[in-house]
Formats: C-alpha cells, structure tokens, sequence
C-alpha cells in the first residue's frame, strides 16, 4: 500500500519566521526539506510526497494542515529553526500534548534519533528533548505528526552550521531516513555494477609453425590426446600425476622398446594404452617447416 508524506517547510512569502545571524527561517526550512525528499525519491519505492509550499509563498497554519487532511497523508513532518537567545541552542522535536496514540510516539523517537546522530556528525550538539506541545502543526493534522526545530538561528555558533550546505544536505536526508524507517518504506534496489573489463591485449602471435593453432616445438614428431584419465609417469618410472580427457602433449620421441611410450620431454612418458590416448603424426610438410624454422 503507497504511503502518502506531506512535509511543510516552516513560514515562507511576506511571513520570513526566525531571523537571525545573515539568515531567514524560510530559507533554511525550504532548502532541508528539498533536501529530504530528493534523498527520498532516489532511495526508496512505495510512498508519494508533496510539500506545503514548493517555492517561497505565504500559507496560513490551517491551509497547511488542510492540505495534509485532504491528502489522506500517513506522515506529516514540519520543519522549522529555532530562535531565542544568542546562548540559546540545541535540537528539539514536538508533537501534540494531547490524545497522541503509540504511532505518533515511535515516529518521534525515530525521526529524532535520526537528525539528532546526524547533527552530531558536525560536532557536538544539544539535545533538547523530545517534547509535546500545543502547536497547530501537529493539533490540527489528523495524521502522524511531528515538528523539528533544527538548532537556534540567533546561536551564532549554530548559525555558522547553518550556513553549511553539507549539514543542511545532512539534517535533510535524515529527515527522510526517519520517515522511511518509521513507515518501513522499501528501499531500491540498486543497479548491479559489472566489473570493469579491461581491453583486450593485442594477441602476440611468435613466429613459428603452427599446428591446429598451437606453435611447435623444436624436435616435435606428433601429439597425444588423452581420451581417457591416466598417468603421467615420471623420469624414475613412478606416476608424476593424472593426465585429464582432452589434454593435449607434446611428443617428441616413440620408446618401443618400453612398453611402447610416448616420450612427451624432460625424461616424462605416457603409456600407449588402448582407448585412453589417440596419437597423431606430425605431417610431412609441417615436419619439414619446422625443422626448418628451428635449424635456420
């Protein structure tokens, strides 16, 4: 079932809320909540959200809240800065001092837990509390609710944060992070990244003769093809290792006298056995190439 967010950027138009230290409450409130739901958008599936305001214009409490009423929204998230004192600082969280069920407490938990941790990544910050209140925001919405206020504009500390583009990208995507987790929003699932693949190297192709795609070696009379597992045997006659179907050896001498062996160099033999190994002649004309390669 989609989940329907609605996030109300605090003031906006002729009502600027808190001024403080260079900065407007409706600026900052505008650009986290941007912030929250571009965060939202790229990471996870199953909801719809809209904003109270998209720009800077001037909207009553009630035509606030009644938007959020008349979308049927599950989640309503308001968003503003604080202002007292130039001592004054911290994070805080509201929700309604009346008749809030469980719902509404869980989603303030984690909604504050969220932006607080993600403050706290910028340096050391206050926690005010999470507190109840008679605000509008969260008396008139007949969703789940919650209102931030997201440090002190007249804290000349906190106002330097403030002017932070990283820390108001930081408060923004935790916002959302809180309303994901708390509407256990599905995440997306991330495209596969495939190994780079480097080029291909130019294939160096040695002079020589080749037969069937393989160079020869010096002194070769034919090859061995194992059809069938069997050993490798080893210059003082005991078995080196297995030899695998479709492995191909190099021959360079017959021993008949031995139980008719394949000489395959270094003093290494193969045994004729029937049915596991097939030999194959070197042909005249490659014969003939290749000694000529070999001796100049």
């Amino acid at each position: 079932m989609t989940k329907i967010i609605e996030w109300d950027k605090g003031h906006g138009g002729i009502d600027p809320g808190a001024i403080g230290n260079g900065l407007l409450e409706k600026v900052l409130t505008h650009k986290i909540v941007e912030y929250a739901m571009a965060y939202l958008s790229a990471n996870y599936t199953g909801f719809k959200q809209s904003a109270t305001r998209k720009g800077d214009q001037t909207l009553s409490l009630n035509q606030r809240t009644d938007k959020a009423n008349r979308e049927d929204a599950d989640v309503l998230v308001s968003v503003h800065i604080n202002s007292l004192s130039s001592s004054s600082k911290g994070f805080e969280t509201f929700i309604y001092n009346r008749n809030v069920g469980d719902a509404t407490i869980a989603f303030q938990n984690i909604l504050h837990a969220e932006i607080l941790a993600a403050m706290r990544e910028f340096g050391e910050i206050d926690d005010r509390g999470k507190k109840r209140g008679n605000l509008h925001m969260v008396r008139e919405s007949k969703m789940v609710a919650c209102l931030t206020e997201n440090l002190f504009i007249s804290n000349p500390a906190e106002a330097k944060l403030l002017k932070d583009e990283a820390f108001l990208k930081a408060v923004g995507e935790a916002h959302a992070r809180g309303v994901a987790k708390f509407l256990k929003l599905p995440a997306k699932k991330k495209p596969v990244q495939k190994p780079e693949t480097k080029p291909k190297e130019e294939e160096i192709v040695e002079d020589g003769v080749y037969w069937d795609g393989k160079k020869m070696a010096k002194g070769q009379i034919g090859r061995v093809i194992i059809l069938k597992s069997l050993p490798l045997w080893s210059p003082e006659k005991k078995k080196h290792r297995a030899l695998s179907v479709g492995d191909v050896i190099t021959v360079y001498r017959i021993n008949e006298t031995d139980n008719y062996k394949y000489e395959v160099g270094g003093g290494y033999t193969v045994s004729n056995v029937n049915g596991y190994v097939k030999y194959e002649q070197v042909p005249d004309d490659l014969n003939e190439a290749n000694e000529a390669f070999y001796n100049g």
